[in-house]
């Protein structure tokens, strides 16, 4: 009897576990679904070997449209259209998360996102959108050039990485031109109008500045100090009293700093950026207890 209470029970625990199993992978397939950032490194493990130089080669196509055939950028896109199809896809998704919902904590060490691959798809999909125009279907040059713009949208989105909000500039300096070309030179529907205004709007609400990256960058550069203490603690080389001044020291170097960057990013005047970094720089030059005594150690 004992026997058949125990399999009954070890036939209950099976069925919880697979279920259990079964509800965490298909939450993990539906994250899937609805996280762009997946589509992405689809996208980029698509992307076929491409000349270094045909980036150069093609910045004017992309800024100014095309002026005569170029072959080699019509193969090069035959070839890479799974690619930039899915990465097309990818754009019309809401949610997009490098960090695949996981938690993380900043520092020197953190691996970052490799968007090369993606910033060339944009790339890619600006010159499709180019040779639309040049094939007299400027609708469809349209809806590549909001495609570039979501995806510029997605990376400022990134709470993170800094080097998403960077690549995300990027892909708006590729957009805004040939948008605004393609305002100046065609006649846009009521309808083009209201798609480009509301893939604008959403871009100036979800968009993270650089204000948010600068916290970020502080972040991190708090959390390496922390990571030196962890560190020494393993070696058994932790003083209490030289690492709490050392912690307090790198905080406030790191508030100065990233306030004075904050404030120059705010003003958008060249000129103060410079002032307030000089300023720093002389600030950090001053001795203090806690660099003397890394200094030391060091030595």
């Amino acid at each position: 009897m004992f026997k058949k209470q125990l399999q009954k029970t070890g036939l209950v625990l099976f069925l919880f576990v697979c279920l259990s199993s079964s509800s965490a992978f298909a939450e993990e397939a539906a994250n899937n679904e609805t996280n762009a950032a997946v589509l992405y490194e689809k996208a980029s493990s698509m992307l076929t070997d491409i000349p270094r130089d045909f980036w150069g080669k093609t910045k004017d196509i992309r800024e100014n449209g095309w002026v005569s055939e170029n072959e080699q950028v019509k193969e090069i896109l035959r070839e890479n259209q799974a690619a930039i199809d899915e990465f097309k896809r990818a754009t019309k998704l809401e949610n997009c998360d490098f960090t695949f919902g996981k938690e993380i904590k900043m520092t020197a060490a953190t691996p970052m996102p490799q968007h090369t691959k993606q910033y060339r798809l944009a790339g890619l999909v600006m010159l499709e959108g180019r040779l639309y125009e040049r094939k007299g279907r400027p609708d469809l040059a349209l809806k590549n050039y909001l495609t570039v713009l979501r995806f510029a949208s997605h990376m400022n989105q990134q709470k993170k990485f800094v080097i998403s909000k960077m690549v995300g500039l990027i892909a708006q300096k590729y957009a805004y031109p040939a948008l605004e070309q393609y305002i100046k030179q065609e006649r846009p529907s009521s309808q083009d109008y209201r798609s480009l205004l509301i893939n604008l709007v959403s871009l100036k609400i979800k968009r993270r500045g650089l204000e948010s990256a600068f916290e970020v960058e502080k972040e991190m550069v708090q959390n390496s100090a922390r990571m030196i203490g962890e560190e020494a603690k393993q070696k058994g080389e932790y003083s209490e009293a030289f690492f709490q001044e050392f912690y307090r020291e790198v905080d406030r170097l790191a508030n100065e700093f990233y306030g004075y960057a904050i404030v120059a990013f705010k003003k958008n005047e060249p000129a103060v950026y410079e002032e307030t970094i000089i300023q720093f720089a002389k600030d950090l030059k001053k001795e203090t207890k806690a660099v003397n005594l890394i200094l030391n150690s060091i030595k």
